[in-house]
């Protein structure tokens, strides 16, 4: 094989490669940014439906959302695959049980978060070791661009 042909077909197969191995980090069709983000998974703990779920919507850099009893708002830096947040910040509604435990839970797990990716619809947030930590599935989606 000429050293021309070779060559090709190395570069060739490290594309093909570099393509199947690099994840998919947004799907265009639940975007990070603009989509309501129901939390499903704590933990590693499936989270019950409610009437009032926990959820996170972002848009240029705002966080908003809920803990399922209180408001949350807060910031995020998103720098590709990595993503931060802020502290957030909450009303103060007093919130007990079950669902008081999951809000402080959420609430702490959220400024851990050091990357994302996105599969079908959902979200998964990881921390500094690459665990998943939280995960979140797509509520409402942005409205389609023309």
């Amino acid at each position: 094989m000429p050293a021309f042909s070779r060559c090709l077909f190395v570069l060739s197969s490290l594309f093909v490669l570099a393509c199947a191995i690099a994840p998919v980090r947004e799907n265009p069709e639940t975007p990070l940014e603009g989509t309501r983000w129901r939390l499903a998974r704590l933990e590693g703990k499936s989270v019950p439906r409610s009437h009032a779920p926990a959820h996170l919507s972002l848009q240029a850099g705002r966080l908003t959302g809920s803990g399922g009893c209180n408001r949350l708002m807060g910031s995020y830096k998103r720098d590709g695959a990595r993503l931060e947040f802020s502290v957030p910040a909450a009303t103060l509604m007093a919130c007990v049980g079950e669902t008081g435990q999951r809000e402080e839970a959420f609430v702490r797990r959220i400024p851990q978060v050091r990357s994302w990716a996105i599969e079908g619809q959902t979200l998964r947030l990881g921390d500094a070791e690459g665990k998943i930590i939280l995960e979140m599935e797509a509520e409402s989606l942005p409205p389609s661009m023309p």
